[in-house]
């Protein structure tokens, strides 16, 4: 593919998939698909014929020219170069029975089908082979895809049907797949509710999984070809690699080349709820932003009844807000930090609640509340939290330098110490990024297992949960674990081999190669072949 001009490279895979997409139409049975099938064939005849005379220099063509007069000055263009055998005569009459039946709804005699699909592919070959110099087998579908990730798996997908090895070709193809279909689910998350309805009855978590089950496949058929594809598509997945043959390889990797396609051309246009929302809150928040030097101060207010009684009336007030810092900054963080903790320190009279979010503050009070206290009280908020924010800047760039400053004094020591680590544990570290929640920073303490262990996480759970050191734990990837508090180093070597022995050889399989089944197995193997057959 290196030889070729990009724009014909891109043709060529588009061709090549046109080819496939055809071919398996053609295997259709009923009346109305072999129409459509007719229809795809003599498209792809066209289009090589078309690509082969546009490549060709010297070739006029004429917008009222036909796929016999093109071909025409092609072969003539070649001279002895096309071969004999191309497959002409039957893609001849593959035309002129697509034009029949496309114009007169007569449809083609399907024992002809088998032939015409034969003769459109020795003719689309031998066309690329003659004017491109390139095999069209050997144009991957996968170049036209756009995700490099799944693109290398529909590569390899190609490859394994290329050595005739089916069932590794339709894992690769259900690699490839996957990641756009969870990504289109999840685009759908909020459309399509988990749970309409609740039982509180025996059967709701089998039914909860029936309609999550109904929904993914619903929202699957969005980019099949025929709804039932998709059924087809899955069961396939569930089907043992040794039963998988090479016809339904090919159709599964068809399947999901055009259904990747599809969905990146929508992907490409769609916005997701969550993104949607962000936008509408930047535009909404610049709006607002800040023009001249000095606090937020109030703009508009609303107000709203909540409750009624005992003499009083409750009421929500929504105070909306101006001249914010900029919402991309990391003052603003401190600086709504800075509004909430004001708040939470207010005691006015007739005011209950507090909350402050985005460019709103929002109060419950009742009928009584000094309304001049509650405005100037909540102006002084505003003017303190700049000063709060600007000082917890500062304090942070302090704190940053001397946490990155601990977490080389940690990972020196851990080295130091690398020996005693147990054969479980790749590393311990202290994590790079310095979260504070509500003004306390988190644990950075984390735990990484070796290449190969994995870990039973309820296990784990159950571990830690009676650990006394342990306060809290979780995962941030398959791989790793957090610990909180932060313990020193001794401590935290104490606990992971303490683990070791008592929970890590039930929770891993340690080796990379070799799992339990397959050591009884390759036993069973050996035991069998010792055997005297004498």
């Amino acid at each position: 593919m290196t030889l070729l001009d990009p724009g014909d490279a891109k043709a060529l895979v588009e061709l090549r998939a046109m080819l496939r997409h055809a071919q398996q139409s053609a295997r259709t049975t009923a009346r109305v698909g072999q129409l459509t099938a007719l229809i795809l064939l003599d498209a792809v005849n066209e289009r090589i014929t078309h690509m082969a005379a546009q490549s060709l220099q010297g070739i006029e063509i004429k917008s009222k020219d036909g796929i016999e007069t093109i071909y025409s000055r092609v072969k003539g263009k070649l001279a002895t170069s096309m071969p004999a055998n191309n497959g002409w005569a039957e893609v001849w009459k593959l035309h002129r029975a697509r034009n029949i039946a496309q114009h007169e709804g007569i449809g083609p005699d399907p024992i002809r089908m088998s032939g015409w699909m034969i003769a459109t592919e020795r003719y689309v070959s031998s066309m690329v082979r003659v004017v491109f110099q390139v095999n069209i087998e050997n144009v991957h579908l996968a170049e036209a895809v756009a995700d490099p990730e799944m693109a290398a798996h529909l590569h390899a997908a190609e490859d394994f049907l290329e050595q005739g090895e089916s069932g590794s070709a339709v894992e690769e193809v259900w690699r490839a797949f996957t990641p756009a279909y969870r990504k289109w689910i999840n685009y759908f998350g909020d459309t399509h509710a988990k749970r309409p309805f609740r039982l509180q009855a025996a059967g709701q978590l089998e039914l909860d999984e029936m309609i999550v089950a109904a929904r993914n496949a619903a929202a699957a058929q969005a980019f099949a070809m025929e709804p039932a594809e998709y059924t087809w598509f899955a069961a396939l997945q569930k089907t043992p690699s040794f039963m998988i043959g090479l016809d339904d390889a090919r159709q599964a990797l068809v399947f999901a080349f055009w259904w990747i396609v599809r969905w990146e051309a929508v992907a490409a246009m769609m916005v997701s709820p969550g993104l949607r929302r962000q936008r509408w809150m930047e535009n909404e928040h610049s709006s607002r932003t800040r023009e001249a030097d000095g606090p937020a101060y109030l703009d508009e207010v609303e107000v709203r009844p909540i409750s009624v009684g005992q003499g009083q009336t409750s009421f929500q007030v929504s105070f909306s807000l101006v001249n914010l810092p900029p919402l991309n900054l990391r003052f603003f963080q401190d600086w709504s930090l800075a509004v909430n903790d004001g708040l939470a320190a207010l005691a006015i009279p007739g005011c209950t609640k507090w909350s402050a979010a985005s460019w709103n503050i929002n109060a419950e009070v009742t009928s009584g509340v000094d309304v001049e206290a509650l405005v100037a009280a909540v102006e002084q908020v505003l003017i303190d939290a700049d000063a709060v924010a600007a000082r917890v800047a500062t304090g942070r760039v302090r704190d940053e330098r001397e946490h990155l400053r601990e977490c080389d004094e940690f990972a020196q020591q851990i080295d130091s110490r690398r020996a005693e680590l147990p054969s479980w544990v790749q590393d311990i570290y202290l994590a790079r990024e310095n979260e504070v929640v509500q003004g306390t920073r988190s644990s950075r303490l984390r735990v990484r297992v070796a290449e190969g262990a994995r870990l039973d996480h309820q296990r784990m759970n159950s571990w830690l949960q009676a650990a006394p050191l342990v306060e809290k734990w979780g995962f941030p990837s398959d791989d790793v674990v957090a610990l909180e508090p932060e313990l020193n180093i001794s401590q935290v070597l104490g606990l992971v081999s303490s683990l070791e022995s008592s929970v890590i050889m039930a929770a891993t399989f340690e080796t990379v190669d070799e799992f339990p089944e397959v050591e009884l197995k390759n036993a069973l193997a050996r035991a069998i072949r010792g055997r005297d057959r004498n």
